[in-house]
């Protein structure tokens, strides 16, 4: 569930064409699928809460596609940063301090530390 309306708040911000009717609604689409998109990781980072990790104490590939949705997160086009989702920030900073997923993201990490 929560999956498809991250998806859907992703695409209204990248595509708002796709959901208005004008051009001139884009802006409109935009700032709603920024408002999901904030709704959506507070469900998360709530369903979370005092977890060590996304399921509870097991490490699991949920974490690692937690981490990868963060990744998607661009405060320069106005999503809110994982700083506002304590639970999300502190499972994606620890999967991201893994090795495997170091070698994978990189390129990633060095841009956007």
């Amino acid at each position: 569930m929560y999956s498809t309306k991250r998806r859907s708040a992703f695409q209204l911000n990248y595509y708002p064409d796709r959901f208005a009717d004008t051009p001139a609604d884009e802006p409109s689409a935009q700032r709603r699928g920024i408002r999901r998109l904030r709704e959506t990781w507070k469900v998360i980072d709530d369903q979370i809460g005092g977890n060590q990790w996304v399921l509870g104490d097991q490490f699991s590939a949920v974490d690692i596609y937690l981490f990868m949705l963060t990744t998607w997160l661009d405060p320069m086009r106005g999503h809110p940063p994982t700083d506002e989702f304590p639970n999300v920030k502190r499972i994606a900073d620890a999967v991201m301090s893994r090795p495997s997923v170091r070698f994978v993201y990189d390129q990633w990490i060095a841009e956007n530390k």
